[in-house]
C-alpha cells in the first residue's frame, strides 16, 4: 500500500504499511489479514559497518480476524536481524534469524499457519557466496525454522504437524557470457 525508504552512509531504513496476509483459520475462503480491514506494518533498519559489512534489525506486526462462527482475533509479528559481511574479495558471507508469532503466512512456523492462533516460531539461514574462478560462482547455505510453543497449543493434537523444518542447499553458475549464468 505505502512503502518509504532512505539510504545514508549511515543508516538505511524502510517503513511499509503493507497488505495483511494472514492465515484462514476457519476455512472461509477469506484470508484473516484481509477479514481484519487492517494492513501490517513492516519496518527494517540496517546500519552500514563500512564498505562491504551491514547489518540490520527489522519487524512486522499486524491484526487477524478469523470470522464466522466463533469470530477470533490475534496478531502476527516478527523480529528480525540481518548481515551481509564481504569476508574477502571472492567470498562474501549473508544471514538472517527470526522470532515471532503467527508467521506462516511469511514462510516461517514451518507453514502451520492454518491450524492455530498462538503459534511462535523461530529461524533463520545462514549462506556462503564464494566467487570461485572468473566466471565461475558458488553458494552454498543452511536454514532452520523451528516451532518455539508447539506443545501448548492445537498444533500438538495433529498427526501432520510440521515441528521443525531445515535445508542444507547449494547451486553453482557459470558465467557463459556478460550477464549469461547457467
Amino acid at each position: 500500500l505505502v512503502q518509504v525508504s532512505d539510504r545514508t552512509d549511515h543508516i538505511a531504513w524502510g517503513l511499509a504499511i503493507a497488505r495483511n496476509i494472514g492465515a484462514d483459520l476457519n476455512g472461509d475462503n477469506v484470508l484473516d489479514g484481509d477479514a481484519s480491514c487492517v494492513p501490517v506494518v513492516q519496518t527494517r533498519i540496517g546500519f552500514p559497518m563500512g564498505p562491504d559489512t551491514e547489518i540490520g534489525f527489522s519487524g512486522h506486526y499486524g491484526f487477524l480476524k478469523s470470522t464466522g462462527a466463533t469470530e477470533e482475533e490475534y496478531n502476527t509479528w516478527s523480529v528480525d536481524f540481518d548481515f551481509s559481511v564481504q569476508v574477502s574479495s571472492r567470498i562474501k558471507l549473508l544471514g538472517e534469524g527470526y522470532a515471532g508469532a503467527n508467521t506462516g503466512a511469511y514462510f516461517g512456523a514451518v507453514l502451520n499457519g492454518d491450524c492455530v492462533t498462538d503459534l511462535e516460531s523461530r529461524g533463520g539461514w545462514v549462506n556462503a557466496q564464494i566467487e570461485a574462478a572468473d566466471r565461475v560462482n558458488l553458494s552454498i547455505g543452511y536454514g532452520i525454522d523451528d516451532l518455539a510453543n508447539e506443545r501448548n497449543t492445537s498444533v500438538a493434537d495433529r498427526p501432520d504437524t510440521r515441528s521443525r523444518n531445515q535445508v542444507m542447499f547449494g547451486n553453482g553458475t557459470y558465467e557463459v557470457a556478460s550477464g549469461v549464468k547457467t
